[in-house]
């Protein structure tokens, strides 16, 4: 399950429940990545709350670290939350570290909130904690834009 959020004029949010059947992470990438294009020449800021999940299989992995190398051109930066449990963490810092410098991922709700403070407004950072609420949230299917985009 998955949901991405748009909150002009920059933010991606997103909550992630891995694993996901072969063909969603490519769709939900696909999606990911149309949405960047249709924000271009803006870059985006995408914060991404894992939390729910607990290992991501290494293909599916692999798949992620592609697409955000890809995606690399239209991110400002990403940070990704995950459970201090279980494998995804160990994942998601490897992801971070092989897509790309402007990425940051950790178990730590105050640590990824201090690393977007340097690069947000206060209003995107508000919107930021919101998404990251103490206790994370099982997504649901959603892909939402607002109105005149897409």
């Amino acid at each position: 399950m998955y949901q991405i959020e748009y909150r002009p004029p920059r933010l991606v949010l997103t909550r992630w429940a891995p694993p996901f059947a072969p063909h969603e992470l490519s769709a939900i990438m696909t999606e990911l990545g149309s949405t960047f294009e249709r924000l271009s020449p803006t870059k985006v800021l995408v914060c991404s709350d894992i939390r729910v999940s607990r290992a991501l299989p290494h293909e599916q992995a692999e798949l992620a670290i592609r697409s955000f190398k890809a995606h690399d051109p239209a991110l400002l930066a990403g940070g990704f939350l995950f459970a201090a449990e279980g494998s995804m963490g160990l994942q998601l810092l490897r992801v971070a570290s092989e897509a790309g410098s402007n990425r940051f991922a950790s178990s730590s709700r105050d640590e990824i909130l201090a690393w977007f403070k340097e690069l947000t407004t206060p209003e995107e950072l508000v919107e930021i904690r919101e998404w990251l609420a103490p206790e994370p949230s099982e997504p649901s299917v959603e892909f939402s834009l607002p109105a005149g985009i897409g």
